[in-house]
């Protein structure tokens, strides 16, 4: 930041909160669907190798990598992707 004012750096830093949510949103649709898969093809997958999982990723990051964004790739509803219990989306 080459700024010193105080109100642009909290929006950078929240700009990269929500992309640091983005991405982990995004590595949990995809882990999830990864794991219906192998399910569907009649896989078993401990429970503990399930909570050994993280869509947090700590190791082997590329910071400032290509990051390609399709524009033109519309992304399923959230319910669908990750296959949800329906009584969690009732209010």
């Amino acid at each position: 930041m080459t700024e010193n004012d105080p109100i642009e750096q909290e929006k950078r830093l929240k700009y990269l909160d929500l992309v640091a949510s983005a991405v982990i949103l995004q590595n949990t649709v995809d882990m999830s669907l990864a794991i219906q898969t192998l399910m569907s093809q009649g896989e078993l997958i401990p429970m503990r190798h399930l909570a050994a999982m993280s869509p947090y990723i700590t190791r082997h990051i590329k910071r400032y990598g290509d990051y390609v964004v399709n524009l033109h790739n519309i992304p399923q509803p959230l319910e669908a992707a990750i296959n949800l219990p329906p009584e969690i989306f009732e209010t």
